[in-house]
Order: C-alpha cells, then structure tokens, then sequence
C-alpha cells in the first residue's frame, strides 16, 4: 500500500496521461478528470473497465495534450524547485553566519 502514490508525480513530471486509482492521495490532488487524465474506484471492474477504454480511444492529440496538462499541474501545485531553493537559501544563511 502507498498512501500517496508518487508513481503519479513522476508520470506527470514526464509529461504523460494520467490513469489512476482514486485511492491515492496523488490522484486526488493531483489529476483533473478529463484534463490531465481518469481515475477510477479500484473496487468495481466496471469503473476500471471504463477508464481504460477511456484512454485507449483518445485520439493521440488529446493524449500529448494530458500529458502537457499533466506536467503543468504538476509544476503548479507542488513546485519541486521550491526544495533547491529553499535549501540554496539555508546554506547561504548557514555561510553568512560563520563569517
């Protein structure tokens, strides 16, 4: 079990689709239904059944165009640059602190 699901962020991050379980905290928070991809109750057959076939007959545009959704939600909701940053910034203070 995985409460948050980080496969989806790097599928995101990668510029892709997104089909997920709705059990995990990443596909809530993170996919759009019909924007950057489809979830689904991974308790009824029916509901996987449907989302796949989802994805199996969008055209290849639709898909390029989630994955391009994907990557900027992605980006907008976690900014994974905000770590570097806020890491560069310790150091500097660390530095400025033993001079």
């Amino acid at each position: 079990s995985e409460p948050w699901g980080l496969v989806i962020n790097e599928a995101m991050a990668s510029g892709l689709p997104i089909l997920a379980s709705r059990n995990g905290g990443a596909a809530e928070e993170l996919v759009d239904e019909g924007v950057n991809g489809v979830t689904f109750d991974p308790t009824d057959m029916k509901s996987m059944l449907a989302a796949i076939t989802t994805i199996c007959e969008l055209p290849q545009t639709t898909l390029a165009a989630w994955g391009r959704e994907s990557r900027r939600i992605l980006y907008e909701r976690i900014p994974t640059n905000a770590f570097g940053e806020g890491m560069m910034r310790a150091l500097q203070n660390a530095c400025d602190d033993t001079r």
